[in-house]
């Protein structure tokens, strides 16, 4: 009977093969054209999650020179545990502390070792992640203090006073805090500093800094990369024009 066979007829409402492909296509090519700028804005919100990190240190750390006759915070011993009474006046436990945070070691003590991509201060969401698992004997650190900034302690014993913040020749050009890798191979103990040899740039070839007036910023890695010279005399980091410094000036000590 007429309308029995269903021969030459199509489902109400079903595609054929070649409608399917190319609505495969049209959503190939519109996951082409979306994936990269998600994935850029991804990247830019992990910047701006590590600079507002960095800009809430380098306030953190001038309220520490306020309540501390004007020096800056101490670096820390780099070679023996974070939790070592040595260290308790390190910026990663004193300054942290002073500002409402927990400090690295309590964070350590309590299970809580900040790694890449949580929600802390102390974790920049672009560092790479640790091959193993930090501990109190070798922490992992995201963020180093600028390793020129802070006298060493056995330069102070000879009479030489820390640095004052107030002796700044340049505080908006000159490093507070920068990004450090954590898995360097000569990483210490509790590798809680950085120099111009050693700091890294893992923002889109640039590298981000908390500076000594409060402010962050964002510097591409050609103006905050130091030669061994550089890096380890100051008159010799201040002989050229810079955009940029590690010393505050340039008879600073190490």
């Amino acid at each position: 009977m007429e309308g029995d066979s269903p021969v030459g007829r199509t489902s109400p409402g079903g595609f054929t093969l070649i409608e399917l492909l190319v609505v495969i296509a049209i959503i190939a090519i519109l996951a082409g054209l979306l994936l990269p700028a998600l994935g850029r804005a991804k990247s830019k919100a992990r910047n701006v999650a590590c600079l507002s990190n960095l800009k809430q240190w380098s306030l953190a750390f001038m309220l520490y020179a306020e309540s501390n006759g004007d020096q800056v915070p101490e670096e820390g011993n780099t070679v023996i545990p974070i939790n070592h009474n040595q260290n308790a006046e390190a910026w990663y436990n004193a300054v942290a502390e002073l500002i409402g945070e927990a400090g690295m070691a309590k964070l350590y003590a309590a299970g809580n070792a900040p790694l890449p991509g949580e929600s802390t201060i102390f974790s920049c969401r672009s560092a790479s992640a640790p091959p193993g698992n930090p501990s109190i004997a070798k922490a992992f650190f995201m963020y180093g203090m600028n390793g020129r900034l802070c006298i060493n302690k056995s330069t102070r014993a000879g009479g030489k006073p820390n640095t004052h913040l107030s002796s700044v020749l340049r505080p908006s050009d000159t490093i507070f805090i920068a990004e450090a890798d954590g898995n360097s191979a000569t990483a210490g103990a509790a590798q809680s500093n950085v120099t111009g040899q050693y700091a890294v740039g893992r923002h889109d070839g640039k590298g981000q800094f908390a500076m000594c007036d409060g402010s962050a910023r964002v510097v591409p890695l050609k103006e905050f990369v130091r030669t061994a010279a550089e890096s380890n005399d100051a008159a010799t980091e201040w002989s050229v024009g810079r955009t940029i410094f590690w010393y505050p000036r340039d008879s600073t000590p190490n």
